[in-house]
């Protein structure tokens, strides 16, 4: 029989390891994509948000559904389902809204040559965007579940 603590830390360990390689497999999906795109080899797009898939939905999305594999329907589930919620309207919604006033802001700041600063405009994220962040967030977590079923 497996010790209880080994057990809780197999279990938490499926939550970091979910976390880590969404992280890293959303961040080289999005430098990657950059790249095809643009056709320019750009290692800052490994670091920076916007883009696509959206790195903290996939984070917040793969929290949520890890909780879910380890603790089942519980209130720990409960409140990162909640807080992805609002991380993921965030995303969409508000950050998504500074982008495009940033990109206006730039054309006027070019047409009247007032300011020689650049606002980032890529901030938020669209709806494919999302819905790739929660694709990622839902099936890595069940992808390293599954591994953990077999080879643990």
């Amino acid at each position: 029989m497996v010790p209880l603590f080994n057990l809780l830390s197999i279990l938490y360990n499926l939550i970091i390891i979910s976390l880590v390689i969404t992280f890293i497999l959303t961040q080289l999906t999005k430098f990657f994509v950059h790249w095809y795109k643009t056709k320019q080899f750009d290692l800052m797009k490994f670091v920076e948000g916007g883009g696509m898939p959206s790195s903290h939905t996939s984070l917040v999305t793969a929290l949520t559904v890890s909780i879910f594999l380890t603790e089942g329907f519980s209130t720990l589930f409960i409140i990162a389902f909640v807080f992805s919620v609002i991380v993921i309207r965030d995303a969409m919604g508000i950050r998504s809204y500074v982008g495009k006033q940033a990109k206006q802001i730039n054309i006027l700041n070019n047409k009247l040559k007032a300011n020689k600063i650049l606002l980032k405009e890529a901030v938020g994220h669209t709806q494919l965007e999302v819905a790739m962040g929660v694709v990622y967030g839902a099936v890595i977590p069940l992808i390293v579940k599954i591994f953990f079923l077999i080879f643990m």
